[in-house]
């Protein structure tokens, strides 16, 4: 009896040893569904999708696409946008799965010029995700791009609910947000603060360049920390 509860603990053990966490896109209020062309579903695993803008002229975008380029996460199922992401736990099999369809998406939408290079650049971007999540499971993530200098500079912030103050009422209802700040309005609106930045930049591809010669040269997922 004690030797089949030492196993059991093991393999607890073990499971817990080998869980895995990456963002998932979270929908706190409507208004992701109006600040975005297309909005990520709740619960799509995702990533940061600063990609999408490389190779793109950011003075041509629409203004929901400069929305999406300034503080969007990526679902890799929809290719929609989430203004937050929440920290997951998975397992290695999620992994794979998101790797895989974003791979697909990499070579039916993106231009990459075979499934190899789509894998290896899916990987990068895949683990790029779970390097943001090094807090809590259920830790808010929010993101702030710029263009700074022919680069796109992210910033990823964690976030938590405010105290409340003694006395006050509080309510799980967070207020619409209508402006093209959205991820401020969302954050102030849902009684959030920002506990922590990391910052890290990455190149934008000129317009000039091919698809073609932008996949040979560099791979999606290469940052310039």
């Amino acid at each position: 009896m004690r030797l089949g509860m030492i196993r059991k603990r093991a393999v607890r053990n073990s499971d817990e040893a080998e869980m895995l966490k990456f963002p998932r896109t979270i929908r706190l209020d409507p208004s992701d569904t109006f600040v975005f062309e297309r909005a990520a579903e709740p619960g799509e695993w995702a990533v940061s999708g600063a990609f999408v803008f490389w190779n793109q002229d950011p003075a041509s975008l629409g203004q929901k696409q400069r929305v999406a380029l300034r503080s969007g996460f990526l679902g890799i199922d929809s290719l929609g946008w989430s203004t937050l992401a929440i920290v997951t736990e998975a397992t290695e099999a999620d992994r794979q799965a998101m790797v895989d369809r974003l791979a697909g998406q990499l070579l039916e939408k993106f231009g990459a010029p075979d499934l190899a290079v789509a894998r290896l650049a899916a990987e990068e971007e895949v683990t790029f995700a779970a390097s943001l999540c090094d807090h809590p499971p259920q830790t808010l993530l929010a993101v702030h791009r710029s263009i700074d200098n022919g680069e796109i500079r992210e910033r990823f912030r964690t976030l938590k609910p405010r105290e409340a103050a003694p006395g006050a009422i509080t309510s799980s209802r967070c207020s619409s947000a209508t402006s093209a700040s959205v991820g401020r309005s969302v954050i102030s609106g849902c009684g959030l603060h920002r506990i922590n930045t990391r910052v890290q930049r990455r190149p934008v591809t000129g317009m000039k360049r091919s698809q073609r010669r932008r996949w040979g040269e560099q791979h999606i997922g290469t940052r310039n920390l």
